[in-house]
C-alpha cells in the first residue's frame, strides 16, 4: 500500500497553505511483507520507521511551517562600481601646439632671416684676421639653434601631452586592481552570507508535531479515503500506543485501515488481537455473558437501526422489545440467534428443527402464541423479527470459533481491531450495528476510567445521529476518547460538527456539496484581494516644419590722404659732399559695396510611447478555505478545528507516517 503526502502551504495563513506550498513529501512504507526475498530488508526498515513512530507523546500528524525567506544580505545594495577616470584634458597643450605651429613659419623666416645677415655681414666685412670667419660661424649656429629651438617648441607640448596620457593610464591601472580586490572581497562576504543563511535555513524545523490543545473526548473526522484514514491511526494510535493507551478499531470499511498500525505494533511487541466477523467469531459470541434484558435491549437497538427511519419511541420499537422479552426469558441455556429465530417460529406457529430448542422451551412458547396479537401490523414485525435476526445466524454457521474474545469487551492492553468482511450487504450492515450496538452496551456498563481508553470507529456514517451521540455521551461519562471516521458530510451527521467537547478534522471531500458545508464550517477571513487590472498605452506623434527669407545690402566708403618727404646725403674721399630731397603727396578714395540674401528651412519631428499599469486590491470576507481546496487534498492532509481556551483554532496537518523519517522534523510542537 502506498501513502503519499502532498503538502500545501505559506506564512501562516490557512488558506495559502493550501494554495501556495509546493513541497510534495513521497514516501513508500510497507504495510504487509508480501515480498519474501526482500523479508529481512523489509522488517528492517519497518522497524526503523516504528522506532520513529512510537513516541509516548500524543501525535495527530505535523504541521508544516514554511521557514523564513532568506534574508538578502546588507552589502547586497553596496556593490563596488567601476567608474572611469575623467577624460585627460589637453587643451592647454593642444592649443598651444597650435600657437606654437601658427607661429613657426614667422619664427622660421626670422631666423633664417638672421642668419642671412650675418652671412652677408661676412661677405662684406673687411679682410681683419680678428675677426675673420667669426661671422659666418655665428650666422650657422644661429641658423641652426634657431630651427631646432623653433621645432623643439612645436614638439614640447605633443611630448608633455603623451606624458600626461601615460601618468594617467598609470593611475588607471592601479585605481582598476584595486577596484577588483574590493568587488572580490564583496563577493565573497556576499557568498559567506548566503551560505551562512542556506544553513541556518537547513538547520530550521519545518515539520512541527500536531496536537490537540483542548483534550476533546471526541474527534470526529468528515471525508479522506481509507488510505488517508489507515495514515491518521497508524501515526495517532503509534504515539498513544507508546503512551501506554489501550486502543479498540472498529474497521467497519474492509479497506484494512488499521492494518498499518497492527503490523507496527507487532515490531514493538505490543499485544495486538485481530477479530474478524464471521472468519473468526460469529454474531452470536456478542450475546455471551449477557443477561436476558440486556440483550432484549442490544437486539432492540441493533434492529431499530436497520429499519428507515426506526425511532426510539416508534411502536414497532415496543413490539420488537415485547417479541424479544418473551423469547429470551423462555431460553434457558446459551442464547443463540439460531434458537432465537427458532423460538420466534414457534410464536408464529412454524415447528422449530431438530435440536435447537429443548421440549420444554417449545412447550412454553407454544403457551403464548394465544398472547401474540394476530393482527397484521403484529405478524409483520414478528416476520420481519425472524428475517431479520436469520442474517446473523446464517454468519453464525460460518463462523470458526464460537467463543467471543475478552478483548472484544475490551482490550486489556494494546490494540484490539474488529473488523467485518460479510460479503452481503445487508448482513454486513446489520452485524456491523451488533457491533456498534454491543461497544455501546459495553460503555454503559463500565465505571469511570483512567481516560487513557480510545475508540476508533471507521466507517460509521449509517449509524445515525442519534445512536452517534449515545456514544459519544457514554464515552465521556467513561472518559473514553472516541474518535469517529465519516466517508461523507451529509444527512443529519452533518450537525456532529462543533458540537460541545469535540474537534473536527476534515479531510478531502470530493462533493461539492459536502465541500462547500465543510468551507462554511471552517469559517470566513477578511483578506485582501485584486479586484481591477488597469493597463494604459498611448502614442504622441509631433511634426512640424518652419522656413525664413532674409536679404541685406551694405555700401563702405572710405578716403585718404599721404604726405612722405626724403633727404639723402652722400660724401665720398676725392669728391665734393652731395645732398638732395624728395617729397611726395597722394590722395586715394575707395568705395565698397556688398549684398547678401538667406533662406532657412527647418523640420522637426518626435514620436513618444507611454504606457502605465495599475491594480486595484478590495477587502473582501470569503472562505478561509475555498470548497475546490477541500475537494483537492492529498489524501493524508487535513484541516483541523477545534475550540479551546484560547479560542478558535483551524490549522492544516499531515498524517503521512513517512514524514516522521524526513530531515528538519522537530519533535516538539510548535510554540
Amino acid at each position: 500500500m502506498k501513502i503519499y503526502a502532498d503538502c500545501l502551504d505559506s506564512k501562516g495563513a490557512i488558506g495559502h497553505y493550501v494554495r501556495e506550498f509546493h513541497i510534495v513529501v513521497r514516501w513508500e512504507f510497507r504495510l504487509f511483507l508480501d515480498v519474501p526475498g526482500d523479508q529481512v530488508g523489509s522488517q528492517s526498515a519497518d522497524a526503523s520507521l516504528a522506532d520513529l513512530l512510537f513516541v509516548p507523546v500524543e501525535r495527530w500528524g505535523w504541521e508544516y511551517v514554511e521557514p523564513p525567506e532568506v534574508a538578502p544580505s546588507p552589502l547586497a545594495g553596496q556593490r563596488p562600481m567601476w567608474r572611469e577616470p575623467s577624460a585627460l584634458d589637453v587643451s592647454r597643450w593642444t592649443t598651444r601646439r597650435a600657437e606654437k605651429l601658427r607661429m613657426l613659419p614667422t619664427r622660421l623666416v626670422s631666423v633664417v632671416v638672421a642668419a642671412t645677415l650675418l652671412f652677408v655681414a661676412e661677405y662684406l666685412r673687411d679682410d681683419d684676421a680678428f675677426l675673420a670667419g667669426a661671422l659666418g660661424a655665428l650666422g650657422a649656429v644661429v641658423l641652426v639653434v634657431g630651427i631646432v629651438v623653433c621645432l623643439s617648441m612645436v614638439l614640447l607640448p605633443s611630448w608633455q601631452i603623451r606624458w600626461a596620457q601615460q601618468d594617467a593610464s598609470r593611475r588607471r591601472q592601479t585605481q582598476f586592481v584595486r577596484f577588483q580586490v574590493m568587488e572580490g572581497r564583496w563577493h565573497a562576504q556576499v557568498r559567506a552570507h548566503s551560505e551562512n543563511d542556506r544553513r541556518r535555513r537547513e538547520s530550521i524545523q519545518r515539520w512541527y508535531p500536531l496536537r490537540l490543545r483542548a483534550r476533546a473526548s471526541r474527534v470526529d473526522v468528515f471525508g479522506g479515503t481509507p488510505d488517508g484514514w489507515a495514515s491518521l491511526i497508524t501515526t495517532l494510535g503509534s504515539s498513544l500506543l507508546s503512551g501506554g493507551s489501550r486502543i479498540l478499531v472498529l474497521d467497519f470499511t474492509e479497506q484494512q485501515v488499521a492494518g498499518g498500525l497492527a503490523e507496527f505494533a507487532s515490531l514493538r511487541r505490543i499485544s495486538v488481537n485481530e477479530i474478524d466477523f464471521p472468519s473468526t467469531v460469529g454474531p452470536s459470541t456478542l450475546l455471551a455473558g449477557l443477561a436476558g434484558e440486556e440483550i432484549v435491549d442490544l437486539l432492540a437497538d441493533s434492529v431499530r437501526g436497520a429499519r428507515q427511519g426506526g425511532t426510539a419511541t416508534d411502536h414497532r420499537s415496543s413490539t420488537d422489545l415485547s417479541l424479544l422479552r418473551m423469547v429470551t426469558e423462555l431460553l434457558g441455556g446459551a442464547i443463540t440467534f439460531t434458537r432465537l429465530v427458532a423460538g420466534l417460529r414457534v410464536l408464529r406457529r412454524d415447528p422449530p428443527e431438530d435440536g435447537q430448542l429443548t421440549a420444554d422451551e417449545v412447550k412454553a412458547l407454544t403457551k403464548l402464541i394465544d398472547s401474540v396479537g394476530h393482527g397484521e401490523q403484529e405478524k409483520n414485525e414478528l416476520r420481519f423479527l425472524i428475517e431479520t435476526l436469520h442474517l446473523l445466524a446464517h454468519e453464525d454457521a460460518q463462523a470458526v470459533r464460537a467463543t467471543v474474545s475478552e478483548s472484544m469487551r475490551w482490550p486489556s492492553k494494546g490494540l484490539a481491531v474488529v473488523t467485518t468482511t460479510v460479503r452481503h450487504s445487508d448482513r454486513k450492515e446489520l452485524v456491523e450495528r451488533l457491533i456498534f450496538h454491543h461497544l455501546l452496551h459495553v460503555m454503559r456498563t463500565r465505571t469511570q476510567d483512567s481516560g487513557r481508553d480510545v475508540v476508533f470507529v471507521a466507517g460509521a456514517d449509517h449509524f445515525g445521529l442519534r445512536s452517534l451521540e449515545a456514544i459519544a455521551r457514554q464515552a465521556r461519562r467513561v472518559g473514553v476518547r472516541l474518535i469517529l471516521l465519516l466517508e461523507h458530510l451529509r444527512g443529519d451527521v452533518e450537525h456532529l460538527m462543533g458540537t460541545s467537547d469535540s474537534a473536527t478534522i476534515v479531510m478531502r471531500l470530493g462533493n461539492a456539496k459536502e465541500a462547500a458545508k465543510a468551507s462554511e464550517f471552517i469559517g470566513k477571513d477578511h483578506k485582501f484581494v485584486i479586484s481591477q487590472l488597469t493597463k494604459q498605452v498611448g502614442q504622441t506623434f509631433t511634426m512640424g516644419t518652419s522656413e525664413g527669407l532674409g536679404a541685406q545690402e551694405g555700401t563702405s566708403e572710405s578716403r585718404g590722404t599721404n604726405t612722405s618727404t626724403s633727404r639723402t646725403q652722400s660724401e665720398n674721399s676725392g669728391w665734393h659732399a652731395g645732398h638732395g630731397r624728395s617729397d611726395a603727396k597722394g590722395r586715394s578714395t575707395s568705395t565698397t559695396a556688398s549684398r547678401s540674401r538667406t533662406w532657412q528651412s527647418t523640420g522637426s519631428r518626435s514620436a513618444a510611447d507611454s504606457s502605465s499599469t495599475g491594480t486595484t486590491e478590495s477587502r473582501v470576507y470569503e472562505f478561509t478555505i475555498e470548497p475546490t481546496e477541500i475537494q483537492g487534498l492529498p489524501a493524508t492532509s487535513y484541516i483541523l478545528v477545534e475550540t479551546g481556551s484560547g479560542g478558535r483554532r483551524v490549522v492544516a496537518g499531515d498524517c503521512n507516517p513517512g514524514i516522521v523519517l524526513l530531515e528538519q522534523v522537530a519533535t516538539t510542537p510548535r510554540q
